[in-house]
């Protein structure tokens, strides 16, 4: 029964508002190693502009640790790059 609702016209998101598969893991981490330190922006990859931000707090699993920058995963298994000045070990 529909009567007294309106329904909005669907519409399809952007292409570019989906994340890469490349950027997605299955099953996401659930062991964690490093917490973000403050607003985090992280990337795709190493040549792209910043697409989001961890808040200060989320958990992550430091996956590959380069001298500046790490790829890690957050709980809902989104694989990026973030600063790694902006990461703290969960063991300190």
């Amino acid at each position: 029964m529909t009567e007294g609702f309106e329904r909005p016209e669907a519409s399809l998101l952007p292409e570019d508002s989906l994340v890469p598969t490349k950027n997605r893991v299955e099953p996401p981490a659930n062991v964690f190693s490093h917490v973000a330190v403050g607003s985090t922006p992280f990337y795709y990859d190493v040549a792209s502009s910043a697409v989001g931000h961890f808040p200060s707090g989320t958990k992550l699993l430091v996956v590959n640790e380069g001298p500046d920058q790490c790829t890690v995963i957050d709980k809902s298994g989104l694989y990026v790059v973030v600063n790694r000045n902006d990461l703290r070990s969960l063991d300190r």
